[in-house]
């Protein structure tokens, strides 16, 4: 490529010892029917092959290599990649992940089709120790109304439109160490910044031990309670109080405790929520998210925990917390049933 030529896409990834599956994820990199014009990596001082599998791809990809003396963490090396990143698109990839041939290629058309549009994500499958897909939100609607129940993105798959990105002031809070991608989503959301998701499995995310090690497990605990303290803030006319967030925290992560206070004050919150919603003019779009979770609750407590308790609270006089989804959960009960022994 000239020297003078015209950056299109900059990948973004930063990297620490992650030579088990960074050949996977450039070689993912290097099948691409839309090919990236840079490659961004920043080596976050690993100690493993990592730095000699990227020099060994140096003829195959447009690799731009930069190398951290000392660990600085995802969210700064991410950071570093970025304000050295000249692309018009920035496409954010993750060392242990892979970018399937035609991701680029579909999220350009999504781009060019949305020319407003700040972030494109992808539906993702799953690899590695579980299997499965995840499925986002595809519009902009629907990822406003999911930000408080779900992540709305695949972090390994976005793409950013660098232009919108800076005019709406949006980047990595270097504040954030860990859940920085939820951090990111909730300011987007909140900023009106237009995004939405190919309804494509574009990426494959691989789950591993290591993924988020326990030790950072209350970080993330912390980052997500202030994120959500934010959003909560924002959306709810009266103060949401300490108990309430961590309550919040608990149904997202469907750590609810098995008793039925626990059970009605989760009610309540949901009662709460779609109030929320109806002041927004939303309320139909919460409810589909509310059931969607509410329906994982039902399944761990009633099915998994064989836990009577949450069948007093399948409907409230009010709303129908679980609509769709009752017939699948009284259909894993039947099947439960069926296969106990007498």
């Amino acid at each position: 490529m000239s020297h003078h030529a015209k950056i299109q896409i900059s990948v973004l990834m930063a990297v620490r010892n992650g030579a088990t599956y960074l050949r996977d994820a450039l070689d993912g990199l290097c099948q691409q029917t839309h090919p990236a014009d840079e490659i961004v990596v920043v080596d976050d001082a690993s100690d493993d092959d990592t730095s000699c599998i990227l020099q060994s791809y140096t003829s195959q990809l447009p690799l731009v290599l930069l190398h951290n003396e000392e660990r600085l963490g995802l969210t700064l090396s991410l950071l570093k990649g970025w304000g050295v990143a000249r692309g018009d698109y920035i496409a954010r990839m993750d060392a242990d992940d892979i970018s399937y041939p035609r991701r680029f290629e579909h999220q350009m058309t999504w781009m060019r089709r949305h020319p407003d549009a700040g972030v494109c994500g992808t539906w993702a499958r799953i690899i590695g120790q579980s299997k499965g897909r995840i499925r986002t939100p595809v519009n902009m609607q629907d990822i406003h109304a999911s930000i408080l129940w779900e992540c709305p993105f695949v972090h390994s798959s976005v793409m950013f439109r660098r232009s919108v990105m800076a005019e709406a002031g949006l980047t990595y809070d270097p504040e954030f160490c860990v859940a920085q991608d939820l951090e990111l989503w909730s300011r987007l959301v909140l900023s009106g910044v237009v995004c939405g998701n190919v309804s494509r499995s574009l990426v494959a995310y691989r789950m591993h031990s290591e993924n988020i090690t326990s030790t950072r497990q209350q970080e993330r605990r912390q980052a997500s309670l202030a994120i959500y303290r934010h959003m909560l803030d924002v959306y709810s006319q009266e103060p949401v109080s300490d108990d309430e967030l961590e309550l919040h925290l608990r149904i997202v992560h469907n750590r609810l405790q098995d008793n039925e206070a626990e059970i009605r004050s989760a009610y309540d919150w949901f009662e709460r929520a779609v109030s929320m919603a109806e002041t927004m003019g939303q309320r139909s779009l919460w409810l589909m998210y509310i059931r969607k979770v509410w329906f994982a609750v039902c399944y761990r407590n009633c099915v998994e925990r064989n836990s009577a308790l949450v069948a007093r609270y399948m409907r409230m006089p009010r709303y129908d917390f679980l609509g769709k989804y009752r017939m699948l959960l009284l259909l894993a009960l039947g099947k439960k049933a069926l296969l106990s022994p007498t």
